[in-house]
């Protein structure tokens, strides 16, 4: 499969995991009346999980390893951290951080992914 193909692949499985981060979110919220930190965190690990194990099967074709897997969430959670981080140290509405987070993961994402936790030997 060539990039593109690729990319475009990991741009759908994207949309499921932040609907699949939101349902968690809210629901946990909103039904279960956790903090919201705690269901953030929930959510998080769901679709990076639910991620993960797609992109790997489908997007490059691999078998999910555990190995692999903590690369990815650490990826994604460096990803995170970094939007809230510039988002305070610039002080900027804290709407700019998911907007940095959502196309950081996104691209960077991608790249991160493709070259280094799925990359082909």
């Amino acid at each position: 499969m060539n990039i593109g193909q690729k990319f475009k692949h990991y741009s759908m499985v994207g949309i499921a995991n932040t609907l699949l981060h939101f349902a968690v979110l809210a629901g946990l919220v909103t039904v279960a009346k956790w903090p919201v930190w705690a269901a953030n965190l929930l959510a998080f690990l769901a679709a990076t999980g639910f991620g993960f194990w797609i992109n790997a099967k489908w997007t490059f074709r691999q078998v999910p390893k555990k190995k692999t897997y903590l690369g990815f969430v650490c990826m994604m959670a460096v990803l995170a951290v970094s939007g809230g981080w510039l988002t305070d140290f610039f002080q900027l509405h804290s709407a700019f951080a998911l907007v940095m987070t959502a196309t950081g993961s996104w691209l960077l994402g991608f790249l991160g992914s493709n070259f280094l936790i799925f990359r082909q030997k």
